[in-house]
Parts: structure tokens; C-alpha cells; sequence
């Protein structure tokens, strides 16, 4: 009677700490094959600066429990590896000279012509010029002129660097 009643009520409490720790869980995010994915691999990471993401990583296929199987792309040499859903990032793309020299090379290509068109505009510098003509000196006043050295015109009374050379 007893062990059956330990029973139930750990079967229970097993149920309700089901509920509570999963009510807040999200679903993991699925990804399709050949999709490419960062890997968050914080025990990887070499430093404070290092983003602690590896990639990018193609899909290879999904495997059982949210895991999926990934290819990294630059020297792979069909090595794979696997991660949870969890730790995968959807892959964005990165801005490379490559994905924007279509952006750039009609630009170089009609500098001649007068009309251009609104992108080419926006790639035109447009800093403002910096006048290096020389500016105009300010007048003196007679306060200024009364703190410059005056000559002195008493002969016995010498400089301070004057006198220690005098009297050595």
C-alpha cells in the first residue's frame, strides 16, 4: 500500500515538473537542407572579442530530436558534424566585395556621363572643401603690445640665463 502510493505520487510530481519547466520552452527553429547556418560554440571560444560562432555550415539532413547534420563550407573536405537546433543561427550573409561589386561597377562606368542615377548619387563623396587660403592677421592692441618683451634699457640688470653665464 504504501510503495504504491510512493509511486503515484512520484509519477505525480514527475508530470508537474513536466508542465512548469516546459511551459516556458520555445520550440527549437527548423531548418531546411542546404540552408546555411551558424553554430554557437561558446567552449570554442579564444577570447573576449571572439563571437563564439562557427560557420557557416550547410545543412546536410535533419536527424531525430531537433539535431541536424552540417557541412562547414571552406575547407570541409567532407568532414560533418552535428548540433542541436538550439545552438544553430540562420546564416544572413555577410557584406563582401564579391555580393556588392553589382552595386559599385555601373558606378565606375558612367563617370563621364552627365546624368546619374539616384545609387550612383548616394556613392558620390561628398565632403565639404577646406578654404587653406591664409586668414587675415588680427590687429594688436595696447594690451598686447604691453605684455610682449620689452628691450631693457638699463645695462646692468641682465637677463636670468644672461647673468649665470656673466658670472662664470
Amino acid at each position: 500500500m504504501h510503495r504504491q502510493r510512493a509511486s503515484e505520487r512520484l509519477a505525480r510530481n514527475q508530470r508537474q515538473q513536466d508542465e512548469t519547466v516546459n511551459a516556458g520552452r520555445k520550440s527549437p527553429r527548423s531548418f531546411e537542407c542546404n540552408s546555411l547556418v551558424f553554430v554557437i560554440k561558446q567552449a570554442q571560444s579564444t577570447g573576449k572579442l571572439d563571437s563564439g560562432m562557427r560557420g557557416p555550415y550547410r545543412v546536410v539532413k535533419a536527424l531525430p530530436h531537433g539535431r541536424y547534420e552540417l557541412q562547414l563550407l571552406a575547407g570541409s573536405y567532407g568532414k560533418s558534424t552535428q548540433a542541436a537546433a538550439q545552438f544553430m543561427k540562420p546564416w544572413r550573409g555577410e557584406w563582401t566585395p564579391e555580393t556588392c561589386a553589382a552595386y559599385f561597377d555601373g558606378a565606375d562606368s558612367n563617370d563621364d556621363n552627365a546624368e546619374s542615377t539616384p545609387e550612383q548619387a548616394a556613392n558620390v563623396d561628398t565632403q565639404p572643401t577646406i578654404d587653406t587660403s591664409p586668414e587675415p592677421m588680427p590687429s594688436t592692441s595696447r594690451a598686447a603690445e604691453a605684455l610682449q618683451p620689452q628691450p631693457q634699457e638699463n645695462g646692468d640688470v641682465l637677463q636670468s640665463g644672461e647673468a649665470v653665464l656673466a658670472e662664470e
